[in-house]
């Protein structure tokens, strides 16, 4: 395994190194009965949940995970599914008793969060914000077209957040990971999920556009959809005092 470059850091909260062999990171801060576990998309470390985990803090506790091969951590010797990012993020908030916090993911980091939900039902909701694959354009192409679409709807912030994520990442990593998030079908995953799920998404979203989450919403078991006007992929970033006030008033 090569270490990377651990030069940035999240602006959040207390950094725990979990596990060094496996590259886990957690951040943790904020206060109250309630937890919010959030997890990142592909390529991206958590700083870009910086915005939100701060507007979460002021009401709850906040975990903030870096998965494997992203952010400062170390790439794992090989390609990692998102059952088995799942199983690892479950150990990380279980070495803070965190065993009932409501799960958020973004992007791919809802593929995960919906695994976490198969791996261990419970009464608390699951949070997507943003989720991928839109089962329309399950294709390397298209993905990277809508990518393309996003970043100029993104401000300049969160693209540069998102540069050098993507850099540190590696492109090695992000096609191995790629092909984890493209062969995973949350479609057909959340089905099978027996909490609540609360579907999140921005109006001019073309990676998860609203079809996508009205789409995901009639197969769950009981959803809610939220989508904030005029808002772009990172809509937590952009806008994180309104989603917050969605995830503490619905989820």
């Amino acid at each position: 395994m090569n270490r990377k470059n651990r030069t940035a850091r999240p602006p959040f909260g207390e950094l725990h190194v979990l596990d060094e062999r496996h590259g886990v990171e957690m951040r943790t801060g904020g206060e109250g009965e309630r937890a919010f576990a959030l997890i990142h998309g592909i390529g991206v470390s958590s700083v870009y949940f910086g915005p939100l985990a701060h507007e979460l803090a002021k009401h709850a506790r906040v975990y903030l995970l870096e998965l494997p091969g992203h952010g400062r951590n170390l790439e794992p010797g090989r390609a990692l599914t998102m059952a088995e990012f799942a199983e690892i993020a479950w150990a990380s908030f279980d070495r803070f008793e965190a065993r009932h916090p409501v799960i958020v993911g973004h992007s791919m980091g809802c593929q995960i969060a919906v695994e976490m939900g198969l791996q261990r039902p419970g009464p608390e909701t699951i949070a997507l914000l943003a989720p991928t694959v839109n089962a329309a354009e399950r294709a390397v192409v298209l993905q990277g077209l809508r990518l393309a679409q996003d970043t100029l709807r993104e401000p300049r912030g969160v693209n540069a957040i998102i540069a050098n994520d993507y850099y540190r990442c590696g492109v090695r990593w992000w096609l191995k990971t790629l092909r984890e998030m493209l062969a995973h079908h949350i479609e057909e995953r959340i089905a099978h999920v027996e909490r609540g799920v609360l579907l999140v998404g921005g109006e001019k979203d073309p990676i998860a556009p609203p079809e996508w989450l009205h789409a995901l919403a009639s197969r769950c078991r009981s959803p809610e959809v939220a989508v904030l006007a005029d808002q772009p992929h990172v809509m937590m970033y952009t806008r994180p005092e309104a989603v917050a006030r969605i995830l503490l008033e619905r989820a």
